[in-house]
């Protein structure tokens, strides 16, 4: 069996239908059981990127953060749990925010991802 990634850079300057052709041509020889996988991805990503200020039930005070990962977040401007949710799909956010180590990017990441699968994906764990 070989193991296929999809390996694409994409830019926001080039054309989105120049980019969805690089896709569907990385796609093409891939099986069955691997398309499901991807597709189940992008229908979670999806939903995370469709989120609203509503779609959480909690603020950032209830998240359950350490203080040190909470004073991180309102240092950096972030405000709202939405807010919070936008910056953390794209994980090197996180990663980038002033005071924040690798532990607490991985305390942020982790939490994030928790409520996302609990608010937004409704997935049961």
């Amino acid at each position: 069996m070989t193991t296929r990634y999809l390996n694409i850079k994409f830019s926001t300057k080039k054309n989105s239908k120049l980019q969805v052709l690089k896709v569907k041509e990385s796609l093409r020889d891939f099986d069955l059981e691997s398309c499901k996988i991807i597709a189940q991805w992008l229908s979670n990503h999806i939903k995370l990127l469709q989120a609203d200020e509503k779609a959480f039930k909690i603020t950032l005070e209830d998240m359950g953060l350490s203080n040190r990962a909470y004073n991180v977040i309102k240092k950096n401007g972030i405000d709202t749990i939405h807010q919070l949710h936008k910056l953390s799909l794209n994980e090197d956010n996180i990663k980038v925010l002033v005071g924040a180590g690798p532990l607490v990017s991985a305390e942020i990441l982790r939490t994030m991802r928790a409520l996302q699968n609990k608010y937004i994906l409704k997935e049961v764990r």
